[in-house]
């Protein structure tokens, strides 16, 4: 059995690209996640996501969620799988439900702006970002989503400023300089 094994991962590694890769992991993780050991399993359904197996990381977290129903951080979690398996009524009620639990959650609350921004209703997502970055202002999506949300909303003058701060706060990452180049685009 052993070699079968083995013959298999050597024939179907060369054929599966790093995405693939990351998502047998994350099954195999899974696989390994100790019932009954909620962190494992949390661990576990966040790789899985990582992967873009929003499947896998639903099917974990429920177990987990009937053994800890009160834990904000796995409905955060479930949310953004329902997000990644395009169910965003789903997404919104596990992260209105997380927000009940733990109203001052950062993530939880960059997740509810996020969602608004996907929706087209920005004037919500300052709301929730806003929340946000009174709680930590240097969050980066909610700052990075906040700009997004300004320019959908034609605030270009705030967004410009913003994105501008941000690409000076971060210089190495990418996405401020697209972020700013969509303002620049929009004037």
């Amino acid at each position: 059995c052993m070699g079968m094994m083995g013959f298999i991962r050597r024939r179907c590694i060369g054929w599966l690209d790093q995405r693939g890769l990351q998502s047998v992991a994350a099954l195999l993780e899974l696989r390994g996640a100790r019932a009954g050991d909620v962190a494992s399993i949390h661990a576990a359904a966040k790789r899985a996501l990582l992967a873009g197996d929003a499947g896998a990381a639903l099917t974990a977290l429920e177990p987990a969620l009937r053994q800890q129903p009160d834990n904000a951080a796995l409905w955060c979690t479930r949310g953004i799988a329902h997000r990644l398996a395009l169910s965003f009524e789903a997404a919104l009620a596990d992260y209105q439900h997380a927000h009940q639990l733990e109203p001052t959650d950062v993530r939880t609350l960059c997740n509810l702006g996020e969602w608004h921004l996907a929706r087209s209703t920005c004037e919500q997502a300052l709301a929730w970002l806003d929340k946000a970055l009174a709680r930590d202002p240097s969050n980066f999506e909610a700052r990075l989503n906040r700009v997004a949300a300004l320019v959908e909303l034609r605030r270009l003058e705030s967004a410009h400023t913003e994105a501008t701060r941000l690409a000076q706060d971060h210089p190495t990452r990418p996405e401020p300089y697209g972020t700013l180049g969509n303002v620049l685009y929009s004037e």
